[in-house]
């Protein structure tokens, strides 16, 4: 029983210091400034987990366009069984406070399109104090 609570509480530091330093990183080295969305595209892949008694294996598929994965997973086919999620690729533009020129981004998020902003609008981007072409689209 003392083993178990000494391995939640090692569990929660490493947790807590994992969100800690993503804070510091975004603090010390990035600035909010505001960017569009220029373009949206959704991928999808297939995924099947396998519960055994000590571990979880998880199957995934390359990602193709939804509409092939919906067809890839009706009864009868080679992958029936799996489940179809998506997964959303963000491009954004943003002027970065280095060189004040614009610069693109992109960031990938599970979920469809209805989830993440749309094209046009516009969003906060992270652009790093230092390099003028790295940037984070944190949500």
């Amino acid at each position: 029983m003392r083993y178990r609570l000494y391995g939640i509480v090692a569990a929660l530091l490493v947790g807590c210091s994992v969100a800690g330093w993503s804070y510091i990183d975004l603090s010390a080295n990035y600035t909010p400034v505001t960017g569009v969305i220029t373009s949206t595209s959704v991928l999808c892949y297939l995924q099947k987990g396998d519960n055994k008694v000590v571990d979880k294996v998880t199957h995934t598929t390359i990602e193709v366009p939804c509409r092939i994965a919906e067809l890839a997973v009706q009864p009868g086919q080679a992958r029936a069984g799996f489940t179809v999620m998506a997964r959303t690729t963000l491009n954004y533009r943003y002027l970065s406070p280095v060189d004040k020129a614009w610069h693109s981004g992109s960031t990938r998020r599970k979920g469809s399109p209805d989830n993440w902003p749309q094209l046009g609008t516009r969003v906060k981007i992270y652009a790093h104090k230092n390099q003028a072409d790295t940037s984070k689209y944190v949500t």
